[in-house]
């Protein structure tokens, strides 16, 4: 098809960027589970080179899953996968070079999320693959521009997919050209071919069958490392090759079989060895000269570029979407803040042994709204995170019987790093359940636990599962008396009795009107003459967000404007200065935690108020 053609021409190079970005990740993943895939498979134990192979495999899987390949995708290719770890093993050669068999299939289901882009069918694939620092910049502005000069029709779009099956079987995906098939030499050619290779030394001997192929994209033999047999008969083939395609043009029959010009090997090692491996984004505080506050600045030139490619605020958006989607906030805002947000980033690694579903929660979404990308992987996730799954479902570490609060953050942790689709970790339908039941009779005194079922069941809406509303709990959760409950919490309890309605809502049940001035002259009178709710940021910033459901920004901007005081001058957040003897955070979780709850309800109350700030 001239549509694919003229596409891939254009995008190849960008295309080839994020396939070795890809390959880097994947990399990494294997040496965080110790694999050298410079090692040689020469001396070890056949079963032990199959199932490091098999964890490659796995691995492999897992992080296309990760980085948005759709689940279903990867698992009709699981047999194929499959194939590779049956093959026999070679003594006497790298395991990269059965690395090359996986990345093959790898390239595959990214080629495939491009054109998924192209189409519309699935932009997520490629967001997702943003948030990772894998794509390189401009791809998807150029995927834009393509569609705007060439409109795709429901038709093309079907040509498009249904040309792409027909030729997956001869379409070499590493390099976007068609894969060139076996010949059967007829005799005069077979003759004139012997005599050329044999006055060149290629070989001794003329085989009957001669299979053309091309120069292996990522090189040949590596430096330093002694040809294998098996390279040798490779490099014979490609001489081989590079005769017969001489011959081929010279031969009318078989003119239709002229192959495509392959890119340069040297430009595209060249472009592969200078496209960065994926990276963390660091940040560090830095006066800014025109406010004398601090701002947050990225490392790198790179950095920045990458950084900037990540989703951003859309303040259309409810910030009720954000659970498990949390977006980067803008540098207007965040340059307001005094956070110092390398410490932010390590603050991981000092608390690892203290992280539980709430702090892992607390942690990951400031750090997406804060631009900084999270320092571990899925995998890595997976580790810190099973100890907290029974069952297929989240809970806490010191008990078995699950808890919607806990099962909320584990549903938004695994909604960030693309894992819900994980169903040999979370039975989803089981969740949902015991979600749906916890909802299913409400009572003021529980609302804590039915604010993070309605939201948990939100997470689940957006990951395509149905979920059955009460009719009833609208009407339940309206009429509720908060001031009436044993531990009321103005600021608290009332911003989660909005949300919840918010989440139920219909064209007839909607916040009362009579809530706004009701709820307006409550949240002021508890407010102090340093702006704050009950001297907490948390609980002011909630306040906020309350008049953001109520529609009072506007209205009540005096108020607004002092609570946003408040929360932005309250504290310096991951600071190491004049720290409160034991109890700051990098000494004791309680504090930690309290320190990031801090932050993480600021962040999201500030992203309502940018006009304000």
């Amino acid at each position: 098809m001239e549509l694919l053609k003229k596409f891939n021409d254009l995008m190849k190079e960008d295309i080839l960027h994020f396939y070795a970005n890809t390959d880097n990740y994947i990399k990494d993943l294997f040496s965080y589970k110790n694999i050298d895939l410079k090692g040689k498979t020469d001396g070890k134990p056949p079963q032990r080179i199959k199932e490091t192979i098999e964890t490659m495999i796995k691995i492999t899987m897992v992080s296309l899953k990760t980085i948005g390949i759709p689940n279903e995708r990867v698992e009709r290719k699981k047999a194929i996968f499959n194939q590779i770890s049956r093959l026999p093993i070679e003594q006497d050669v790298l395991l990269e070079q059965y690395f090359k068999k996986i990345k093959q299939l790898v390239n595959y289901f990214l080629y495939l999320s491009v054109i998924d882009y192209l189409t519309g069918k699935d932009n997520k694939q490629l967001d997702t693959a943003d948030l990772f620092d894998l794509l390189p910049k401009g791809l998807k502005n150029k995927v834009n521009k393509f569609k705007l000069y060439n409109s795709i029709s429901s038709e093309l779009e079907h040509q498009i997919y249904e040309k792409l099956n027909e030729i997956e079987e001869d379409f070499d995906f590493s390099n976007l050209s068609i894969k060139q098939k076996k010949i059967k030499l007829q005799k005069p050619v077979d003759t004139l071919l012997k005599d050329k290779l044999l006055s060149k030394n290629v070989i001794e001997h003329q085989e009957p069958e001669i299979k053309v192929t091309k120069k292996p994209l990522f090189g040949g033999v590596e430096k330093g490392i002694p040809s294998s047999p098996h390279e040798k008969e490779e490099k014979i083939q490609n001489k081989i090759s590079e005769i017969l395609k001489q011959e081929l043009k010279s031969t009318e029959k078989f003119g239709s079989l002229q192959p495509i010009p392959q890119p340069k090997e040297e430009s595209i090692i060249n472009n592969i060895s200078s496209a960065p491996a994926k990276q963390f984004v660091v940040f560090t505080d830095q006066p800014n000269k025109q406010n004398n506050q601090k701002s947050s600045v990225i490392s790198s030139p790179l950095e920045k570029m990458e950084a900037e490619q990540k989703k951003t605020l859309d303040v259309q958006t409810s910030f009720i979407e954000y659970f498990g989607d949390f977006p980067n906030l803008k540098k207007d805002i965040l340059e307001q803040f005094n956070v110092n947000i390398t410490n932010l980033s390590n603050s991981y690694e000092l608390n690892l042994r203290v992280l539980d579903l709430e702090t892992l929660f607390y942690f990951i979404s400031t750090a997406r709204m804060m631009g900084s990308t999270i320092p571990f992987s899925s995998i890595e996730l997976e580790d810190i995170t099973k100890k907290f799954i029974h069952n297929k479902v989240f809970y806490r570490v010191d008990s078995q019987i699950p808890d919607t609060t806990n099962i909320f953050y584990g549903l938004c942790i695994f909604r960030e790093f693309n894992m819900l689709n994980r169903d040999d970790l979370v039975d989803l339908n089981k969740i949902k359940l015991i979600l749906e039941e916890e909802l299913h009779s409400f009572i003021p005194e529980k609302i804590r636990a039915s604010f993070h079922a309605a939201l948990g069941l939100k997470i689940l809406e957006k990951q395509g599962i149905f979920v059955n509303k009460s009719n009833n709990l609208i009407d339940s959760v309206i009429q509720a008396n908060l001031s009436k409950m044993e531990y009321y919490n103005p600021s608290n309890d009332i911003f989660e009795q909005l949300v919840l309605i918010k989440l139920y809502e219909t064209e007839d049940k909607s916040i009362p009107t009579h809530f706004k001035g009701v709820y307006s002259k409550e949240l002021k009178s508890v407010t102090d003459n340093m702006g704050s709710i009950n001297g907490r940021v948390s609980d002011t910033a909630k306040a906020l967000l309350s008049f953001v459901l109520l529609d009072l920004k506007d209205k009540e901007s005096d108020a607004c404007k002092k609570w946003l005081s408040y929360i932005s001058g309250a504290t310096k957040y991951f600071d190491t200065k004049d720290m409160d003897g034991d109890f700051n955070w990098k000494e004791h979780e309680l504090a930690y935690l309290v320190e990031l709850k801090m932050l993480f309800w600021m962040l999201l109350a500030s992203s309502q108020y940018s006009e304000l700030i």
